[in-house]
């Protein structure tokens, strides 16, 4: 097997006359995860202002805005953690994604299916709420791709520096 590194965004492994392209334009992938982050905080923050008429009259109001611009500050500073490690080979933005994005999709679920301490069990369903879980669905597909892309690249690049030794 011979492992070559094409270019930073590229590896190429040539296995019996096959070859295999293993993390394709990482730093492009990053740049679109980072771009459906923001889209979805300008989506939480579509959605809180759709909550602020009712903060008068609901505590639950309240509480979902904050919960709403944290979630869109929370995706604003990860994505632009992307942007500035797209050219190394960290895997803590994506982590971060993928957990941030997991425990929001997590509390979407449960907030609909029963009934929570101070929201209560919430019966609407929105273009916004369906728009924001597909955009999250998608950064952690992306970022998962990302992890796996970066343990692909580290692991031949750990064995040619013990192999020199």
């Amino acid at each position: 097997m011979i492992v070559k590194k094409s270019e930073p965004s590229a590896l190429i492994i040539i296995k019996k006359k096959h070859i295999v392209l293993i993390a394709v334009n990482r730093k492009l992938l990053a740049t679109i995860l980072a771009g459906l982050m923001v889209a979805t905080a300008i989506a939480y923050i579509v959605a809180s202002l759709d909550d602020i008429a009712e903060i008068g009259e609901e505590m639950a109001a309240a509480l979902e805005i904050m919960l709403f611009l944290g979630s869109a500050g929370g995706y604003a500073i990860v994505s632009v953690w992307i942007l500035k490690s797209k050219k190394s080979y960290s895997i803590k933005p994506y982590v971060a994604a993928i957990a941030g994005s997991s425990f929001l999709i997590t509390l979407y679920v449960l907030s609909r299916s029963i009934n929570l301490p101070v929201v209560g069990l919430q019966d609407d369903i929105g273009t916004v709420d369906i728009t924001s879980k597909v955009l999250q669905g998608t950064i952690i597909a992306i970022s998962i791709y990302m992890i796996q892309s970066v343990r692909k690249v580290k692991v031949p690049s750990v064995i040619s520096d013990i192999s020199r030794r």
